[in-house]
């Protein structure tokens, strides 16, 4: 290699090392800086029960209904990877929504002026449901996180494909849920 090309080389490497540095905007970030992503945006309570917790309840108890035979027995072996996947996706995204709430600061039921699909049935509204939130906050947040915990044995028992382990998970989460339920959407309801 001849001398004109090795420094026409490491001149273009020095050169696209300072543009690199350039790039950095005042420099290397400070020690202190924050580099850590910004949490995750949490949706509404109602937002989450109608559109992704009741969504993903059924896609995992529905499905998991299938892993009792025609004798009613425990036994996963009929299910189809896509039944498999199903209540996998599902188990995912209730653990997920149930994880950011179980770590919000803020807890927001609706958005402003959103009226609740039972409002007006002998259900209170959207502003009762956040007072009964607000009033206990780390209940709420404690009630999310058993959700995410109970999501967690449901993977795991998919992981396995343990059919004893996927029905009561089914059941956990079920029961999760109502709790949930009675403890602050439907307060004094059964």
């Amino acid at each position: 290699m001849s001398l004109n090309r090795i420094t026409y080389a490491s001149g273009a490497i020095a050169l696209l090392s300072m543009m690199l540095v350039g790039c950095t905007h005042g420099g290397a970030p400070s020690e202190t800086a924050e580099t850590e992503t910004p949490p995750a945006m949490v949706p509404t309570v109602y937002y989450s029960m109608t559109d992704i917790f009741q969504p993903a309840f059924q896609g995992y108890a529905d499905t998991a209904f299938w892993v009792y035979n025609d004798e009613g027995e425990l036994d996963a072996s009929g299910l189809t990877e896509e039944q498999w996947d199903t209540m996998t996706t599902s188990a995912k995204e209730l653990k997920e929504t149930a994880l950011l709430f179980s770590k919000a600061q803020a807890i927001r039921v609706a958005e402003e002026g959103e009226e609740l699909f039972n409002e007006g049935k002998g259900f209170i509204p959207s502003e009762a449901v956040q007072s009964v939130i607000d009033e206990n906050p780390d209940g709420f947040r404690a009630m999310m996180a058993y959700l995410a915990n109970e999501s967690q044995t449901a993977l795991e028992a998919l992981e396995a494909r343990d059919a004893a382990g996927i029905s009561e998970a089914s059941d956990n989460i079920y029961a999760a849920c109502k709790s949930c339920h009675v403890a602050f959407w439907y307060p004094g309801r059964r």
